[in-house]
């Protein structure tokens, strides 16, 4: 009696085991796909195998994101085991790792030409791509810029606690609309200026975590005069420059 009562219970754990298996089936297929679409990251003496998400938490310890993610873009152009659909995916899952950013709020304190003061919003739809929106004044004028900036990374360097140093450089062009204040004589519109510019932006962030850093930021370049309340004023090229601070999200 009690050889068959174990023989009984033997039998439903196998059952269990057996009906585990099948519903866990249907899971087998898309775990494969996954091991096959791991990438290799690492340098020559040290390659570790690892999934996008394994390669978000290796970006916490990484000395360098930037070497790390284009070794991950070649590993996923290389792969053998992943459709251009995937690899599209891939390569944006990366980019999103290493770049998470989307909004700065600078200022200017007596340290532009012609902003003395202005206060700024820095959107960032893409990485490296910039859209700039400013309030200025010059103590006599008054009014607000706008441009649009690339930049590359020249240093992306991550510390020993995790904090990022990020040092990017590229072009821009923009405008200024300034208008003459009411107490110099204007009425906010007979006075006014627009200008187009050129520069060359260079900034330095300090990330202390994924979305948060502090930074600061040199422009410098040129503007052109396409309309002054003074037609001889007009077509006059003139110097830009801004030195801001402030903190990025």
């Amino acid at each position: 009696m009690k050889r068959t009562k174990g023989r009984s219970v033997v039998g439903c754990a196998l059952g269990l085991l057996v009906a585990g298996g099948m519903a866990l089936a249907p899971f087998s297929a898309p775990r494969a796909e996954a091991r096959s679409a791991m990438i290799e990251i690492g340098d020559e003496s040290h390659a570790t195998v690892l999934t996008v998400e394994r390669l978000r938490e290796a970006m916490g310890s990484a000395a360098d994101r930037r070497r790390i993610a284009d070794r991950a873009h070649t590993a996923i152009e290389e792969s053998l085991a992943m459709d251009d659909a995937v690899k599209r995916m891939m390569h944006e899952s990366v980019e999103e790792i290493i770049n998470g950013r989307v909004l700065d709020i600078s200022v200017t304190f007596l340290s532009g030409i012609p902003d003395i003061l202005s206060v700024c919003l820095e959107g960032h739809p893409t990485k490296g791509l910039a859209i700039e929106a400013c309030a200025n004044t010059a103590v006599i004028v008054s009014g607000f810029s706008a441009a649009v900036k690339y930049r590359w990374d020249l240093i992306a360097k991550m510390t020993d606690r995790g904090n990022v140093h990020q040092l990017s450089i590229g072009p821009g062009v923009g405008f200024h609309r300034h208008y003459m204040t009411a107490w110099m004589g204007g009425d906010g519109g007979q006075y006014s200026a627009t200008t187009l510019d050129g520069l060359l932006s260079l900034e330095y962030v300090y990330w202390l975590s994924k979305h948060f850093g502090l930074t600061a930021q040199l422009d410098l370049g040129g503007s052109y005069v396409v309309h002054y309340a003074d037609p001889n004023r007009e077509g006059v090229a003139t110097p830009i420059g801004k030195l801001s601070v402030g903190l990025a999200f």
